[in-house]
């Protein structure tokens, strides 16, 4: 089959369901055998389940998502790593069933066109096309480790390499400099390239969610939510992006129970999820008493009524944020919406997605941390990051990073943040404690406006003021 050809037939082929499904919650796996002959088993649920178009089963594809859950890849918001890999492995699916061939007869040509078919695929983005280069190069190492896999376990050693049938080149991983200032363990991480592949798109920084955005959706949250519940959960969804920078499946895992305990502490400390972290699978982090105190008033009336009536008989899930319909929990993707919209509603042209709270949060603690620590240069944070274990450890405690580094982006913004400061607090969760009291100020002058009955809208403002003295009478850290 010509090139040309080849690609058109692809594009043809690329049109339909979805080629996997992911493993039920109640899905187990054979791990091995005991001395006593029985099976030991694992839990194995949300792994992708990978068919050819024709709905027969995959095997190659099934075997390598095996090895990459025995590796430990997330499978967390539905799927999570293996769901992205899967969805990467479909697209070569579909194209070597339309080749009409085996995964074992592609050859170097084969994946070139396949590569140039990702590159130049339409679709509705501003330059025209489905995949910018750097998801075509995502694409590409992902079915290029696939590709190992099925050589290896062919015993066709050279099946990818630099004179193989694919011409494939291995990446090894580079170990660090030892001389360099830096807590990584490798520069680059091992894999598989091809000379095909396209250049990397030039990065674009994401910017942290401006304080004028918040308050923007804020206003739209008190005048656009059709139910007193839809309302409410939208403000605690922004409190909680805001006030803890986790991620939106972080955040769509939030217990009710883990909300509770933080409250009962003397100096309260909020457990969270980790969807990215293969060692540590949760983090604690200070939250203020106000904030912690706003997320109840949304458990007790709100979030309750709607279990009562959705969930009667049934045992509650636990989860914070749910369906106002159903009661179920809230999804990543209808965090993601719920944002979408407000924004547009708010009539925010920019770019604005749950992440973007993430990078706020991020730049508050590096302020936060300067100020505690107090640093008086970029270069000077960099080296106190480095080489200060208090303030490494601080660090990755409460942003859950594995690797204290990434916070360097965040520390230009954060001297820009310092110099152009109106007032300056004396620890971080002092500083945390009075943007939250703002903000919850806010909130409740838009009850008023939303009609809530004033003398109830009095006493939470009291009770915030009382949360916010003690948790700026705490002794700092």
């Amino acid at each position: 089959m010509s090139y040309r050809s080849a690609s058109e037939t692809v594009a043809i082929s690329l049109k339909g369901r979805k080629l996997y499904h992911l493993t039920g919650s109640d899905f187990r796996i054979p791990r091995y055998l005991d001395d006593r002959g029985k099976i030991v088993d694992q839990a194995a649920d949300n792994i992708p389940i990978l068919l050819w178009p024709n709905g027969h089963w995959c095997g190659p594809a099934n075997t390598f998502m095996r090895e990459s859950f025995e590796a430990g890849l997330s499978r967390w918001n539905r799927g999570g790593t293996l769901s992205t890999q899967a969805a990467h492995l479909s697209l070569l699916i579909r194209f070597t069933f339309a080749l009409g061939k085996s995964f074992l007869d592609l050859t170097d040509a084969d994946f070139r066109s396949f590569v140039d078919f990702l590159v130049t695929e339409n679709g509705r983005g501003a330059t025209g096309r489905r995949r910018s280069h750097n998801g075509v190069i995502a694409v590409g190492k992902t079915c290029l480790a696939f590709l190992s896999s099925v050589g290896r376990a062919a015993g066709r050693d050279n099946f990818l390499g630099p004179n193989g049938q694919i011409r494939a080149t291995r990446v090894e991983p580079c170990p660090r400099d030892r001389s360099a200032r830096t807590t990584r363990t490798f520069s680059r991480p091992a894999g598989w390239t091809h000379n095909c592949l396209p250049n990397p798109s030039v990065f674009k920084t994401r910017l942290p969610v401006g304080k004028h955005s918040i308050d923007a959706l804020r206003v739209v949250v008190g005048h656009r939510s059709r139910s007193g519940h839809i309302r409410q959960r939208r403000h605690t969804m922004l409190k909680v992006l805001e006030s803890t920078g986790c991620r939106r499946g972080e955040a769509a895992f939030i217990k009710v129970c883990d909300v509770e305990r933080a409250i009962r502490m003397a100096r309260p400390m909020l457990k969270l999820p980790l969807l990215k972290r293969r060692d540590v699978k949760e983090r604690v982090l200070p939250v203020s008493r106000a904030d912690l105190g706003f997320i109840k008033i949304y458990i007790d009336v709100h979030r309750r009524s709607v279990m009562r009536r959705t969930y009667s008989g049934r045992q509650d899930h636990g989860y914070l944020l749910v369906n106002d319909r159903t009661g179920n929990p809230l999804t990543p993707g209808a965090i993601t919406q719920e944002i979408s919209a407000l924004a547009r509603a708010a009539g925010i042209q920019q770019q604005l997605c749950p992440h973007m709270f993430r990078h706020r949060f991020f730049t508050k603690i590096v302020v936060m941390l300067i100020r505690e620590f107090t640093l008086k240069t970029p270069d000077e944070f960099r080296r106190a990051l480095l080489d200060g274990y208090a303030l490494r450890r601080r660090a990755m405690e409460w942003t859950g990073h594995s690797n204290p580094e990434s916070l360097t982006p965040y520390v230009h913004l954060a001297f820009d943040e310092l110099t152009h400061a109106e007032r300056v607090v004396r620890n971080v969760e002092a500083g945390l404690a009075l943007d939250s009291y703002r903000e919850l100020l806010g909130v409740e002058l838009l009850a008023l406006e939303s009609g809530e009955d004033p003398q109830e809208v009095t006493k939470r403002i009291m009770n915030w003021t009382e949360c916010v003295k003690a948790d700026l009478s705490t002794p700092p850290l």
